[in-house]
This record gives C-alpha cells, sequence and structure tokens, in this order.
C-alpha cells in the first residue's frame, strides 16, 4: 500500500471528506462519524481512517448496537473512493474490526453463531443497510454474494 498522507485531524486535514451515515446522520450510538482519529490516504485514492479501543482489545462490550465477546481491538473506516461522493456509511465507506486474534472482519461479524452476528440477526442488519445508519452493509453485501 502507497500511503500519500496521514492525518490526525482527518477531515480538516483533508484525508477523509466531511461524510455521513445512510439515515442523514453524522452521529450513531455516540460515535461521530467524522471525529478526529488518524488516517490516511493511499495513492490510488482511497482514505483508511483508525480507531483503537484506549486501553488495548477489550473482552467484553458493545459498539453500535452490537455486543462482542471476543477481544476487539478497535476498526477502521474504509472510504474506497476517498473525497468522491457520495461519502456514505453504506454506499462507499465500511468498517472492519480488528480483532486479538490478528483477524479483520467486517463490522457485524463478530461472534457469529448460527444466524446471530454479534447479538443482531442477518435480518436486523439488513434494515440498517436499507434503511438506517448503513454500518452493517459490509457483512450484509458480503452474506448476499455468497
Amino acid at each position: 500500500m502507497s500511503v500519500t498522507k496521514i492525518c490526525d485531524n482527518p477531515v480538516s486535514q483533508g484525508c477523509v471528506a466531511s461524510s455521513k451515515f445512510l439515515n442523514g446522520a453524522t452521529t450513531a450510538n455516540n460515535i461521530g462519524i467524522n471525529n478526529n482519529w488518524p488516517a490516511l490516504v493511499t495513492s490510488s485514492g482511497y482514505s483508511i481512517k483508525f480507531r483503537f479501543h484506549v486501553n488495548g482489545c477489550l473482552s467484553e462490550g458493545t459498539t453500535w448496537g452490537i455486543t462482542y465477546t471476543d477481544l476487539s481491538c478497535g476498526w477502521v473506516q474504509i472510504d474506497t473512493n476517498g473525497h468522491k461522493n457520495p461519502n456514505t456509511v453504506g454506499k462507499d465507506i465500511f468498517f472492519l474490526m480488528f480483532n486479538s486474534d490478528k483477524s479483520v472482519t467486517p463490522f457485524g461479524a463478530e461472534n457469529v453463531i448460527g444466524n446471530n452476528y454479534g447479538g443482531k440477526t442477518l435480518e436486523e442488519m439488513k434494515n440498517d443497510c436499507y434503511h438506517g445508519t448503513g454500518i452493517f452493509c459490509g457483512m450484509v453485501y458480503l452474506m448476499e454474494a455468497k
């Protein structure tokens, strides 16, 4: 990966465009899409914003309505086309989780047991993807591609 820019304040420093969730909000479950987390821009034009848990990997917790019991170390927010529109979660912005076992999974794949994804059913994630925040769209798109 060839990095062209690194930012501590990604929106104001131009690493990422000001973004929104699918439902038009800029905050979901007390987490702002435009918060200042470290970010980078690649030479191919996509941007990645990093959000790590302050105290290292958490063994239990709830993030954006998902309850997980595996060790979660944070997540990345990927804008697949950088500053180009629509800059919307579920359309060109997707989330991946960093797990303590060094795996990276789409947001919503935590603790997949049967049809339960971190406390959400696939139908609940689809509802969010098509009518809510868009946070679960990456997982939904992968599941629908099967």
